[in-house]
């Protein structure tokens, strides 16, 4: 799973605030998905990245960075963003450990 650095796309022929309103506009048109900072992803990969979670949840409580790092094939540089991206989504929560996170899914199922 990689993740778009939007700014690294930006051309010489359009200017900042021109690329900066092009991507606001796919934002909000849903076909880029912000993670953090510059780093968006498309759609498909964050249906595929919540979709890994969720079959990953099925066996497991917590995910660490490490473990989101091996199970998403990304880097542990990408997975931190990502990570703070599933906390705000709901998918992930924060569990007292800074590299650490319980899966929503799997405590909401465990609960019921």
């Amino acid at each position: 799973m990689n993740l778009i650095p939007v700014g690294t796309l930006m051309t010489e022929a359009t200017t900042k605030e021109e690329f900066e309103d092009r991507i606001t506009y796919l934002v909000s048109i849903g076909k880029l998905i912000p993670i953090e900072g510059d780093l968006y992803t498309a759609p498909r990969v964050a249906e595929e990245i919540r979709e890994k979670l969720t079959e990953y949840g099925r066996e497991h409580e917590k995910i660490s960075f490490a473990e989101l790092r091996d199970l998403l094939g990304t880097t542990r540089k990408s997975a931190k963003p990502i990570m703070a991206w599933l906390d705000r989504e709901g998918i992930t929560m924060w569990c007292g450990k800074e590299t650490e996170r319980v899966l929503r899914a799997r405590q909401d199922s465990v609960e019921a």
